[in-house]
């Protein structure tokens, strides 16, 4: 398994590209929404595994047959998964900014490289910005509010518009 730092500014690690020379390799992808697209990707190098909403004890199971993890926030990868995958266990990925649901202590004990992508939601963070910039300037808020009132107004629920129709 070779680790590659790309687009390093300055010492900074930008990002990371994992090559996965060996056969046989299996990837378990945990509770993580990741998107179809990437997981089409990854097949072409690896036997993936997708698992959602595991309870620890079938984690612990499954790690076992895995050699590479991808979880998201809403999994903890404690010392015991590292025990449990039996040093077959050889990176976490972490779909997302930060490595805090991670046991660091018990990678550096097995031996096990963490990744993370902490650039891959930039662009839909700066499209909500622009949105939210455009929402304000054109009062959509507002606009959506005065929609909401007169409709409350004029209709009175039966699809009459508050008009007396027993004539």
């Amino acid at each position: 398994m070779l680790a590659t730092p790309i687009g390093s500014t300055g010492g900074e690690l930008v990002s990371i590209v994992i090559y996965l020379p060996f056969l046989g390799v299996v990837l378990q992808v945990i509770d993580s929404d990741l998107g179809q697209a990437g997981l089409d990707l990854l097949k072409d190098f690896a036997n993936v595994d997708y698992s959602y909403n595991l309870s620890s004890e079938e984690l612990y199971t499954k790690i076992s047959l895995c050699d590479a993890l991808i979880v998201r926030s809403g999994t903890k990868v404690t010392h015991e998964v590292f025990e449990s995958s039996a040093g077959r266990l050889k990176v976490v990925g972490k779909a997302g900014v930060g490595i805090d649901n991670v046991d660091l202590a018990a990678t550096t004990e097995h031996w096990c490289l963490v990744v993370n992508a902490p650039i891959a939601n930039t662009v839909a963070a700066a499209e909500h910005g622009i949105a939210l910039l455009a929402s304000v300037a054109k009062n959509a808020a507002q606009a959506a509010h005065q929609v909401w009132r007169f409709l409350l107004l004029t209709h009175d629920g039966n699809g009459g518009g508050g008009r007396d129709l027993s004539n």
